[in-house]
Formats: structure tokens, C-alpha cells, sequence
């Protein structure tokens, strides 16, 4: 007997959850929706990166192919227009300021680039290059413009001093400190 009552409250509580969460998505796909005209997404496979067995509860929990499902839905019948979906090839090594394809593994969270200077989070600059692929190069935001004897700094953990040293000299100082922080 007491094996159906706690059946009960399980699926309870697991229907509130459910319910939760598609209650968040559904207020955050409008609120993205109202805000901006243009949406892309990265082409992710999400059932491939399910198999994972380390990640698939952490990228099942976040609902990425429902809040793409409910955002593209909600633009067409709210705006008229449909999401672009990107392909994610390069998206964190290219640089959003020149196009120079810059390697880095995962620890690596600032997007530094040799060939122009430019100095972004990696999720930033990853940003703008997927902006850049789904809507052309006018829309994407090129970043600061860079002199030779300045960094521009938009990464809020560089060190102010940064801004006073060559490309790179900030390089050479700041990659060891950063590696490992993530920007916000």
C-alpha cells in the first residue's frame, strides 16, 4: 500500500517539476521573442550530446530543444519571421573582429587574438560569430576598435592595467591569470 502512495507523490512531483520548467521556457521564449527582431541558435545535436552519459541530465534539465522549438513557434506567430539556426563548426576559435580562426581548448575562456588584438569572453566573441554567420557581416558588432598600443578590454576579470601595455605584452600578462575564469 505504501508502495502506490509514494508512486503518487513521485509523480507528482515530478509532473510540478515538469511543469515548472516549461513554465520558465515558455515566459523566457516570449521575453526573447519581444526583444529582439532576429534570433539565431547554434544547429546543435542535442540527441548526440545526450549520449554523453556525464552531461545528459544537465542538457535535459536546460530544455535547449524546447526553448529553440518554443521561440521559433512564438517568432513566426508573433513576428512573423522565422529563428536562423547556425552551424557551431569554429563558432568559439573564430575571431568576430577579423575571422582568424584561433585555437583553444575549453579551459581557454578568453578569446584573445593574435592578428587583430581583440581581447573578448570566449562566449561573447562566440556570440557575435553566430550572429555574424546567421544574419551577415553588417549585424554582428565588431568589437572595440584596437589601436597598437591599447587592448580593448571587455572582459570584466582583465586587470585594468591591461589597457596600458601592448597587444602583445597583455597577452603574455593576462592569459595565465584568466585561465580558467569564465566571464559574465
Amino acid at each position: 500500500m505504501n508502495y502506490r502512495a509514494q508512486k503518487i507523490v513521485l509523480a507528482r512531483t515530478r509532473e510540478h517539476v515538469a511543469n515548472q520548467r516549461a513554465d520558465f521556457l515558455h515566459k523566457l521564449s516570449l521575453w526573447l521573442v519581444i526583444a529582439y527582431a532576429y534570433i539565431a541558435f547554434e544547429q546543435l545535436n542535442i540527441p548526440g550530446m545526450v549520449r554523453n552519459p556525464h552531461l545528459a541530465k544537465s542538457i535535459l534539465d536546460a530544455g535547449w530543444g524546447t526553448l529553440i522549438r518554443f521561440v521559433a513557434y512564438k517568432s513566426v506567430m508573433l513576428r512573423g519571421n522565422e529563428i536562423e539556426r547556425v552551424n557551431p563548426a569554429y563558432s568559439s576559435q573564430d575571431c568576430s573582429g577579423c575571422g582568424y580562426r584561433v585555437p583553444k581548448t575549453l579551459v581557454d575562456r578568453v578569446h584573445i587574438c593574435p592578428w587583430c588584438g581583440l581581447v573578448l569572453c570566449r562566449d561573447t566573441n562566440s556570440a557575435r560569430v553566430i550572429e555574424r554567420r546567421a544574419f551577415g557581416k553588417g549585424t554582428a558588432q565588431a568589437g572595440p576598435v584596437l589601436s597598437t598600443n591599447t587592448v580593448g578590454v571587455v572582459c570584466p576579470e582583465l586587470v585594468p592595467d591591461q589597457r596600458d601595455k601592448t597587444p602583445v605584452e597583455a597577452r603574455a600578462s593576462a592569459a595565465p591569470a584568466l585561465r580558467g575564469k569564465s566571464c559574465r
